[in-house]
């Protein structure tokens, strides 16, 4: 059984740490667009989440080419900007 709890936390551990690299990349965008609309372009989930990132745009860093191809294939609240459409 201490094996099944060490293999536990090591793949908790993982997934905090992607869940924190994802969250950070996300911040990045927002934080690096000039509007909402250039967030929506590249991440159109966020139009679900617009209350909670309006406000935060301030466009003191880079946006790089790469980062917006990954989001935009991530896409993360994709499933949930559809059910709020619904």
């Amino acid at each position: 059984i201490m094996n099944t709890v060490i293999l536990h936390e090591k793949l908790l551990n993982t997934h905090i740490a992607a869940l924190e690299r994802k969250q950070k990349e996300y911040r990045t965008l927002i934080a690096s667009a000039k509007t909402f609309e250039e967030v929506v372009g590249i991440w159109p989930a966020a139009e679900a989440v617009r209350p909670a990132i309006e406000g935060t745009m301030t466009a003191l860093s880079v946006l790089s080419e790469d980062l917006c191809a990954k989001i935009k294939a991530d896409n993360a609240g994709a499933d949930f900007a559809a059910s709020k459409a619904a």
